[in-house]
């Protein structure tokens, strides 16, 4: 066999692999996607029956979420000990608080 038939081969033999990997990664992709899709689609069936302000409401508590996912890790309730209700009281004490900040804020500017 000569060289330019050698190349030729290696350049084929290369060219399938390429496209054997190529489509490897597309049907991993694909997976991914559907996988993707078949997750958020309960919450898409909700969000395309809600208005536009009700999407921006949901779209401010989903970024509130990801930035707790930021600092705190992905959230898993089932291995997750912190205590909820001391949580959410603490919470609402500092909206309370804040709310009587800007209310005397306000009255000094009056």
């Amino acid at each position: 066999m000569n060289a330019a038939a050698v190349d030729h081969e290696t350049a084929e033999h290369d060219a399938y692999a390429h496209l054997a990997a190529t489509c490897k990664a597309l049907l991993v992709e694909s997976r991914e996607l559907r996988r993707a899709i078949h997750a958020v689609a309960p919450l898409a069936d909700v969000l395309v029956q809600l208005g536009e302000d009700e999407r921006r409401v949901i779209l401010v508590l989903a970024k509130r979420l990801l930035e707790g996912q930021r600092c705190y890790g992905r959230l898993d309730l089932a291995n997750d000990a912190r205590d909820w209700r001391k949580e959410r009281a603490q919470e609402l004490a500092d909206v309370l608080v804040y709310g009587a900040f800007e209310e005397l804020k306000g009255a000094t500017r009056a």
